[in-house]
């Protein structure tokens, strides 16, 4: 039987467990009901606090990476970070010569740290790119939420992992990486990075 077939029946068991939690619950009027109206604004509280629409970010340090990449090390201005998973991006917004607009950058920070990062490489002739890379302590006004379904999931991944990235595709790896290796089992991993042909990328 493949991993892939035991990592479905055990989640196929957990949904049994917690259905029949959820109706023996139910019949015997325990547990709390936070779907009721009573319950509304707090949940909205809650739901807001850990997957916000906006975010206020304040770019604290920059951290140059390669001759064309940099990492920059965010903190929020208006409230705590919110939680996210290791692969996960966040939409960058800017102001470029009058027009908003916003661009996805994959978090490079591990889950758990005190501030945000994005390793980003800069593109000339690119949009967004070069605005961000050199004045984003003044544009870089908002953005959303941690979001993306890349990610990585402790529950269903297997002991060893490999990696196969380009260039600066492994931003999201770098979250990834960082969060194994503060596990006990960080000396079970592979990552294979190819660079750009003559570009100065994000290091593996």
């Amino acid at each position: 039987m493949s991993l892939e077939q035991i990592n479905w029946l055990l989640d196929v068991r957990e949904y049994r467990r917690v259905a029949r939690n959820r109706k023996a619950l139910s019949g015997t009027r325990k547990g709390t009901d936070y779907t009721h109206e009573r319950f509304k604004d707090v949940v909205n509280r809650v739901v807001s606090r850990i997957h916000p629409k906006r975010m206020h970010l304040r770019v604290v340090e920059v951290l140059p990476q390669t001759a064309a990449a940099k990492t920059f090390c965010f903190e929020r201005a208006d409230g705590p970070l919110p939680p996210f998973r290791a692969g996960q991006y966040v939409n960058v917004m800017v102001n470029v010569e009058g027009v908003r607009t916003s661009r996805p950058y994959s978090l490079s920070s591990a889950p758990g740290s005190e501030r945000l990062e994005l390793t980003v490489r800069d593109k000339p002739g690119g949009f967004v790119a070069p605005t961000f890379s050199t004045d984003s302590r003044s544009r870089c006004s908002g953005n959303d939420g941690p979001a993306g379904h890349f990610y990585h999931e402790p529950s269903s991944t297997g002991r060893i992992w490999s990696f196969l990235q380009e260039g600066s595709g492994i931003t999201p790896f770098m979250s990834m990486i960082r969060t194994r290796a503060a596990a006990a089992s960080a000396q079970d991993q592979t990552a294979l990075w190819k660079p750009h042909a003559g570009r100065g990328d994000v290091q593996g």
